[in-house]
C-alpha cells in the first residue's frame, strides 16, 4: 500500500468496486474505486516491467503490484470479475474487482493477458486477436467451449465412495440414507408442530423430547466422534489402555535390545552385512516376533516403528475418531518405509547423496535413484521391502554419474538412463545382471544428437519387447532404434514455426500420439504417424532432419511447461506448471482429435486446476512437480486419478470428476519431509509409491 502515483505509461485504466476475501466470501471495501495497469518504460534492465494498481481518485494508490504468475489470475465471465492474490507483508489475501460493462470486462482480460504473456516471457506478444482470446479463456474459469463433451455421472456410485472414505468409512450406504431421512423426518415434525401450537402442548412437548433424542443420535452417528458413556463402554476402555501400556513397555524393552543406529560414514570397498528381516503379520500378534528383526535398511533412513492399533467392526470403536485413524495411517506408512537389505558394497557417494528420482515398474519393483546408486524395492500391496541396490554406476571413461530419465524396457528386464555429464549417450542396464551393459553414442547421418529426455514410442511399451523409443532435446525430437550399428537415431525433427519455443517435456499415448510441452506454455500434438518411415519426409537430405510440424499447438500463457502426461486412449492430457495443473481434452464433440486433425479456431480451452485459497494459504509457495495419472495394463481400466506434489504435501485429483467439469475435488496428505517424486503403482489407483531425500514409502490416497 502507498498514498503515491503511478508510475510509468498507462495501458488499460477503469472504474471498478473493490471486494477483499474475508472467511471464505467476498465482502465489498469500495464502491468505486480505478483498476489501471502501466508499463515502466524507465526501467533499462527490464523492459517489460508491468505495473497493477488499484486507484482511489486517480491520484491515491491502493494496492501496487507487479503483473506476475504470484497474482494467480482468475477471471470469471458470470460476475464480470477478476480474481488475484495480493501479498502485504508475509500475509496474503485474495482481492476481486467487479466491471460495470462487459466491453470493460473483455477490454481489461486481453490487456491484461497480453501484459502478463510479456511479463512472463520478456517478450512482447504478438499473437492474432484470436491467440489473444484464447490464452484469455485459459484463465478463466467458467468459460464453456461448445467443442468440448464432458463426460456424465450416473448417479452416485461406489466408485465415488472412493474419495470421501474418511468422511464414510464407518457408514454404509444404507446407513446413510436411512439417517438422511432420519433428518429429514425430523424436520417435517418439527414444522408440523410449530403449526399446530394451539392444539396441544402437553402433545408437543412429549413429541419434542422425543424428536430430540433422536436428532441428538443422529448428530453422533454422524459426526462419528461422541461416545456413549456407559459402564460397559468405560471398562472396555480402561482395559484398551492397560493393555497399550503393556504393548508399549514391551516394545521399549525389544528396543532396548534392538539399537538402531544412524547410517555410518560410509568408505570405498566397504560391505555391510545385513539379515534378512521377517516380514510382519498383517495383525501383528505381538512384538517380541518382530525384535527378533537385525538392522534397518542402510539404503533409506530409519524410523522408529510404532506399535499398529487394529480397529474391529463393533458399534463401540465406530466412534473413534478421525484423528486416530490419520495417525494410524501415518504409523503403517512408517513400517513400509522399512526394507531388507541384502548383501551389497555401496557407492562412494552414498551417503553425501539424497534420493533424487523415482521409477514404478509394472512387476511390482520401484527403483529410487540416491547418487551413483540405484535402491531396487518390492512393491508389495500394502508394503515396500528393500530388495538390492545397484551400486557405482560408470561411463566408459569409468567415472561414477548419477543416473537421471530413467526408463523400463524389454518387459522390466532392462532399463535405460542418461548421463548428465554426457548429453549425446544413452545408457542400458541388464536388471538380471544387473550391470550397464551397453552406451549409445546418439548420431544422425554422422552428426552428434544431443538428448534432453526419453519416452517410450507407445505408452505402455515397457510390457512388450520393443526396443527403439523417442527423444527429444530442446529444438528436435528422433526415433532411437539401437539396433541400427553406426546412427541409432533412425528418423529426427527439428525447429518448428516457433524458433525460441523450447521442448520440456513429452508423453505418449497407447496409439503413438506424442505430446510436447514447450517452455512458452505452449503444447505441441502429434499424430501417431509422426515417425512412419514410409512418410515422404524421411528422404529429406538436411543432416539435422525435416521441420516438425504439429498437428495441432496449444498456445500457452507463459509458464513452462515442467510435466506431461497422456491418456491411454489419447482423449485427455495433463500439463503441469509451476503453479497450477491442466486439463485438456484432445478430442472435441465432433469426433476430431488434436493429435490426427488439425483443429484450426475449435482448438479445446485448458481447464485449469487450482488449489483452494484455504489450502494456498496453509502450503504457501506452490511448486508441483509433474503429475501422473494413474496407468494400467488393461484394456478395462481407464484413468481416473492424477497425483502429483508440492513440498510436503501430496496431492490427489479426482479425474472423473475433472472431466464433469467438477475441478476442486481433490484430496490433501501431509508428511513431515519434502517430497521429491511419487507415481501411482501399476493398476492401482488408490496406491501410490512416495519418494523423500532418505526413505521411501508406499501409501494411499487421503
Amino acid at each position: 500500500k502507498s498514498s503515491g502515483k503511478p508510475l510509468g505509461e498507462m495501458k488499460f485504466k477503469a472504474s471498478v468496486a473493490l471486494y477483499l476475501e474475508t472467511d471464505g466470501e467476498f465482502n465489498l471495501k469500495d464502491q468505486n474505486v480505478i483498476v489501471q495497469m502501466n508499463h515502466l518504460t524507465d526501467n533499462s534492465k527490464n523492459p517489460w516491467d508491468y505495473k497493477f494498481y488499484i486507484l482511489k481518485d486517480e491520484d491515491k494508490v491502493l494496492i501496487s503490484q507487479s503483473i506476475d504468475t504470484e497474482m494467480y489470475p482468475q477471471f470469471y465471465n458470470e460476475q464480470k470479475s477478476f480474481i488475484w492474490y495480493c501479498t502485504f507483508g508475509s500475509v496474503s489475501q485474495r482481492w476481486s474487482i467487479v466491471f460495470i460493462t462487459n466491453d470493460e470486462y473483455e477490454s481489461f482480460r486481453n490487456s491484461f493477458t497480453t501484459l502478463n504473456y510479456s511479463a512472463i516471457n520478456k517478450e512482447k506478444f504478438k499473437g492474432k486477436k484470436d491467440e489473444i482470446q484464447y490464452l484469455a479463456k485459459t484463465m478463466t474459469n467458467d468459460v464453456e467451449d461448445p467443442n468440448i463433451i464432458f463426460d456424465t455421472d450416473d448417479g452416485f456410485t461406489n466408485k465415488d465412495l472412493e474419495d470421501f472414505q474418511n468422511d464414510f468409512s464407518n457408514l454404509s450406504f444404507d446407513d446413510k440414507f436411512l439417517e438422511d431421512e432420519e433428518v429429514n423426518e425430523d424436520e417435517e415434525e418439527d414444522e408440523e408442530e410449530d403449526e399446530d401450537e394451539e392444539e396441544g402442548e402437553e402433545e408437543d412437548e412429549e413429541e419434542g423430547e422425543e424428536e430430540d433424542e433422536s436428532e441428538e443420535e443422529v448428530i453422533t452417528n454422524n459426526k462419528n466422534k461422541k461416545i456413549v458413556l456407559e459402564e460397559e463402554d468405560e471398562e472396555e476402555e480402561y482395559e484398551e489402555e492397560d493393555e497399550e501400556e503393556e504393548y508399549e513397555e514391551e516394545e521399549e524393552e525389544s528396543e532396548s535390545e534392538l539399537e538402531v543406529k544412524p547410517i555410518p560414514k560410509i568408505e570405498s570397498e566397504e560391505e555391510y552385512e545385513e539379515s534378512e528381516e521377517e516380514e510382519e503379520s498383517e495383525e501383528q500378534e505381538s512384538e517380541e516376533e518382530s525384535s527378533e528383526d537385525d538392522q534397518e535398511s542402510k539404503y533409506i533412513k530409519p524410523n522408529k516403528p510404532k506399535p499398529k492399533i487394529e480397529i474391529s467392526s463393533s458399534e463401540e470403536e465406530e466412534s473413534e475418531s478421525e484423528e486416530e485413524s490419520e495417525e494410524e495411517e501415518e504409523e503403517e506408512e512408517e513400517i513400509q518405509s522399512f526394507g531388507t537389505p541384502n548383501k551389497k558394497i555401496l557407492s562412494k557417494d552414498f551417503k553425501k547423496s539424497k534420493n533424487s528420482s523415482l521409477l514404478v515398474g509394472y512387476k511390482d519393483r520401484s527403483y529410487v535413484v540416491r547418487g551413483s546408486t540405484i535402491g531396487v524395492f518390492n512393491t508389495g500391496d500394502s508394503e515396500m521391502k528393500f530388495n538390492t541396490s545397484i551400486s557405482n554406476l560408470k561411463s566408459k571413461s569409468g567415472k561414477l554419474f548419477s543416473p537421471k530419465k530413467l526408463m523400463l524396457q524389454q518387459q522390466d528386464q532392462t532399463m535405460l538412463m542418461l548421463n548428465p555429464d554426457s548429453n549425446s549417450s544413452v545408457f542400458k542396464m541388464d536388471l538380471n545382471r544387473p550391470d550397464v551393459v551397453e552406451e549409445w553414442d546418439l548420431k544422425y547421418r554422422n552428426q552428434t544428437t544431443p538428448i534432453q529426455s526419453l519416452l517410450h514410442q507407445k505408452k505402455n511399451d515397457e510390457l512388450t519387447n520393443l526396443e527403439s523409443f523417442v527423444g527429444f532435446n530442446g529444438n528436435s525430437m528422433f526415433l532411437i532404434d539401437p539396433r541400427q550399428s553406426s546412427n541409432k537415431v533412425a528418423l529426427k525433427f527439428q525447429g518448428g514455426a516457433n524458433t525460441r519455443s523450447f521442448n520440456t517435456c513429452g508423453a505418449t499415448s497407447e496409439s503413438g500420439q506424442l505430446a510436447l510441452g514447450t517452455n512458452k506454455g505452449e503444447i505441441k500434438m502429434f499424430s501417431k504417424t509422426q515417425f512412419d518411415p514410409n512418410k515422404r519426409y524421411v528422404s529429406d537430405t538436411n543432416p539435422t532432419g525435416p521441420i516438425s510440424r504439429s498437428r495441432t499447438t496449444l498456445p500457452g500463457i507463459g509458464d513452462p511447461v515442467i510435466g506431461i502426461d497422456v491418456t491411454k486412449d489419447g482423449k485427455w492430457i495433463v500439463a503441469t506448471c509451476q503453479k497450477y495443473l491442466m486439463i485438456i481434452p484432445a478430442e472435441l464433440k465432433d469426433g476430431s482429435n488434436g493429435f490426427e486433425d488439425r483443429l484450426g479456431d475449435r482448438k479445446p480451452i485448458p481447464k485449469r486446476l487450482l488449489l483452494k485459497s484455504t489450502d494456498l494459504k496453509r502450503i504457501g509457495n506452490v511448486n508441483f512437480t509433474p503429475a501422473k495419472f494413474n496407468f494400467s495394463t488393461e484394456d478395462t481400466i481407464t484413468e481416473t486419478s492424477i497425483v502429483t506434489s508440492t513440498g510436503r504435501f501430496l496431492i490427489t485429483w479426482n479425474f472423473r470428476k475433472c472431466k464433469q467439469n467438477i475441478l476442486d475435488v481433490y484430496q490433501i496428505k501431509e508428511y513431515p519431509n519434502e517430497i521429491v517424486a511419487e507415481q501411482f503403482k501399476f493398476n492401482r489407483d488408490n496406491s501410490i509409491v512416495v519418494t523423500f531425500p532418505d526413505n521411501v514409502v508406499l501409501t494411499k490416497k487421503a
